[in-house]
């Protein structure tokens, strides 16, 4: 179990500072459509963040956390080992895939660039920097954006390499990844009523959902960003459970005893 915190940790350190300072030193920066009326639908001005990272962050771990603890509570409340233990365990393992799931969408936006709905929102760019020629896109250089006050907001040099990163969704990948793995935790489990294996299942499709489609109306990100982000998110959370959560477990974590 403190293995596994200690990984989680060291996925975490690494994707964070990624996320911070990685896009500045990437070879690739990236590129976006030419500013043109046939490219128009391309580009919307962003909404805000209905979900920030933070939440994002907040409003998966946490309550996993909270789910793994009431489903143990339930199954161990009859032995004389502690419920805590058994969740944290289980939790551990939750969150070493958790943030490898994180660290892998980060390295796949770094490899794969694509301007935000809000690229040109973001960054203004200089019409003498743009020479797209007979192409319909213009590789990103720096010093190509003006980075001035665009109704009440200033951008940073850092938003607009941000800007240049849109997919996968992370928000889409990491809340149906939590998703996939919360609802399989909880049909699996035999300690749980209807009821609240219900309202768990509610509580997670409808955080998917939330995390997922306000990305596309927030201006966040495109469609097919937020769509491949879920397809990711499903597919890691599938190896993770078939291959990591419950191997090499003693115990089965979640049948009741």
């Amino acid at each position: 179990m403190l293995r596994n915190f200690a990984l989680s940790v060291l996925f975490s350190a690494i994707s964070l500072a990624l996320l911070k300072y990685g896009v500045h030193i990437v070879p690739n920066q990236g590129w976006f459509w030419c500013p043109t009326d046939e490219n128009s639908h391309f580009y919307r001005e962003t909404q805000g963040d209905t979900v920030s990272t933070r939440k994002l962050l907040i409003f998966t771990m946490i309550p996993f956390l909270i789910t793994v603890l009431f489903n143990e509570s339930r199954r161990i409340q009859n032995l004389k080992e502690h419920f805590l233990w058994g969740a944290l365990e289980f939790y551990s393992r939750f969150l070493v895939s958790y943030w490898l799931d994180i660290l892998v969408m980060v390295i796949t936006k770094f490899f794969f660039p694509e301007p935000r709905p809000h690229f040109l929102q973001t960054c203004d760019p200089d019409p003498s920097q743009i020479d797209c020629g007979s192409e319909n896109y213009q590789s990103y250089r720096p010093g190509m954006c003006r980075l001035r006050e665009t109704k009440g907001s200033y951008f940073t040099q850092r938003d607009v390499l941000d800007s240049l990163r849109s997919f996968p969704s992370g928000h889409a990948q990491t809340g149906v990844f939590s998703t996939v793995i919360a609802l399989h935790y909880i049909s699996q489990s035999n300690s749980l009523s209807k009821i609240p294996k219900l309202c768990f299942a509610l509580f997670w499709v409808c955080n998917a959902l939330l995390m997922s489609i306000s990305r596309i109306t927030d201006n966040r990100h495109h469609w097919w960003d937020v769509l491949c982000g879920g397809i990711f998110g499903a597919v890691y959370a599938t190896l993770s459970i078939r291959f990591y959560l419950y191997r090499s477990t003693k115990k089965e974590p979640l049948k009741a005893d």
